[in-house]
């Protein structure tokens, strides 16, 4: 029960990292020299990506399992996070975008899957409400986030604002992507040796 309401809570602080591009849009475009039409572009890239290795990424989860999984998606995801802030280029922006959506890819089918090997049916729908409500957490806490980093952090060990923004919404992912990997695998064991323990019981 606790293993499972922390890869919860995990699963949760990782939905923070940054997608707010938004936020750095004005210091962000000035400083790589990036047209609105530009900026745009890289913006939707995102869901090019995204959807282009949506359906391997779930392919590949029948292989490599879903501890491997979740800790790909959540590494990929927060080292492509961390490293827009060092783009320098419209091209590099680009590239970043792209490999941001590649990384995200398959992230909610996974988790909305192993759900029901962590969870049995009768708590399932009120934990993945749960999860899903992150969705509109995060937007309430990252905007002022973002703003206080914009604001607080421009110049701070030579950075910009918006550098600031990426790193410290993006290392969640990184921190926090073993500790799931772990509670999945524990969450997987336990719900294998109670279905096992149930048959046993059924066949008593």
């Amino acid at each position: 029960m606790e293993a499972d309401a922390a890869a919860v809570r995990l699963l949760r602080l990782c939905l923070y990292q940054s997608r707010d591009i938004g936020f750095a849009h004005l210091q962000f475009r000035r400083d790589v020299g990036l047209s609105e039409a530009a900026f745009g572009l890289g913006v939707g890239l995102f869901y090019f990506g995204n959807m282009l290795l949506e359906v391997p990424s779930d392919l590949l989860l029948q292989r490599i399992g879903i501890r491997r999984t979740l800790l790909r998606i959540m590494t990929l995801w927060g080292v492509v996070s961390v490293g827009t802030a060092f783009v320098s280029t419209p091209a590099e922006f680009y590239i970043a975008r792209v490999l941001l959506g590649v990384a995200e890819a398959g992230f909610f089918p996974v988790v909305i899957l192993y759900f029901t090997y962590w969870f049995p049916a009768a708590r399932r729908a009120r934990v993945t409400s749960i999860f899903m409500s992150a969705i509109c957490v995060s937007a309430i806490v990252s905007g002022p986030l973002s703003g206080l980093i914009l604001e607080r952090l421009t110049g701070a060990f030579g950075l910009n604002g918006w550098q600031w923004m990426f790193v410290v919404e993006g290392a969640p992912s990184i921190a926090c992507s073993s500790s799931i990997a772990r509670a999945s695998s524990r969450g997987k064991r336990r719900i294998s040796m109670t279905s096992v323990g149930l048959k046993a019981q059924m066949n008593a």
